[in-house]
């Protein structure tokens, strides 16, 4: 299968904010730490960690929203990050991101059929209005919204939460994109209106053959829609896999934990009470020496806390950074 999207070692780093009464020496952020994955062609591919994980930096970091401090980033064989401003511009009619918050990431002063024309003019493929306006209404109906005028005028206010996220999608599918970064899209939704947006989401794939990396906390909902998942804890991926493999057969602590946070679908006076985990994420600025995760970990040993494990692949395309990965 052809790789579409492939991180190599990726790293950010973002200087932290120093205190003017204590003269220390300049602190980081470690934000993503030595991130590598591929993401194949037609595939949906997983991110999941708890918030502040790294995962949304990650996500910019890709589309060069922000810049690595090292690393690289090929698409279709191509590395980006060596790209100028002007080759960036014209690759990211391929490649589009879906924004978590559908009430911000709309321009509330501008209508539903100047907000989704937006990329057209910004990268100059038409100017006729009658052009724009009937691609506008393509790209409506295929995310199923009315594509009437007085729907085109209709402010983004007047819009539902679902309305708005479909809406997002539109604009991000008006300049034909094949790969999306999805962050978080549905985690503001209710849960009837999320359902019907990732079903959306999941008939767009087959239907014009998307590629998504899909940004979650919920690894549930990653479980559902993806083909893949990588778990990311404090700027690193500590296990990748098959969706099925990851959830039924966890060899990560972390994961497990993860797995163990979801509810049960019937209320259970039990549930929470034997997590194996836990703890709070720690800081970015000082992370834990050896295995991140450590701090956090009932079966650290001695040898968790100085010599950081690597990725490694266990079983055919099941990684794990766990120095027990075997007796896991």
């Amino acid at each position: 299968m052809e790789t579409v999207l492939r991180v190599a070692d990726l790293r950010k780093l973002f200087p932290a904010k120093r205190s003017s009464l204590f003269k220390r020496k300049r602190q980081f952020i470690h934000a993503v730490d030595g991130v590598t994955f591929e993401v194949k062609k037609g595939e949906t591919f997983g991110i999941v960690g708890e918030s502040g994980c790294g995962k949304t930096t990650l996500a910019r970091l890709i589309l060069r929203l922000v810049e690595p401090a090292s690393g690289k980033v090929f698409f279709k064989d191509q590395d980006i990050t060596s790209l100028n401003r002007s080759e960036m511009k014209r690759l990211r009619r391929q490649m589009q991101m879906i924004f978590q918050d559908p009430y911000s990431s709309l321009d509330p002063r501008k209508n539903i059929l100047n907000i989704v024309a937006e990329p057209l003019r910004v990268h100059n493929i038409a100017k006729e209005g009658s052009i724009i306006k009937e691609k506008v209404r393509e790209a409506l109906e295929l995310v199923d919204l009315p594509a009437s005028e007085s729907f085109l005028a209709k402010m983004p206010d007047e819009l539902s939460g679902g309305e708005r996220q479909r809406a997002g999608v539109a604009r991000t599918l008006i300049l034909g994109a094949e790969f999306i970064i999805a962050d978080e899209p549905v985690s503001m939704l209710d849960a009837n209106v999320k359902a019907g947006v990732t079903s959306l989401m999941m008939g767009l794939k087959q239907k014009i053959g998307l590629t998504y990396i899909f940004i979650t906390h919920e690894i549930s909902l990653a479980y559902y829609i993806c083909d893949r998942i990588a778990v990311m804890y404090l700027g690193k991926i500590v296990e990748l896999g098959n969706a099925v493999e990851i959830v039924n057969l966890p060899l990560h602590p972390y994961t497990r934990l993860l797995m163990e946070a979801v509810p049960p679908l019937r209320p259970d006076d039990k549930w929470g009470a034997t997590i194996s985990e836990r703890g709070e994420l720690p800081l970015f600025i000082e992370p834990p020496s050896g295995c991140r995760f450590h701090p956090r970990c009932s079966r650290a040993q001695d040898i968790c806390k100085v010599e950081e494990p690597e990725l490694v692949e266990v079983r055919g395309g099941h990684y794990v950074a766990c120095h027990y990965k075997n007796s896991s």
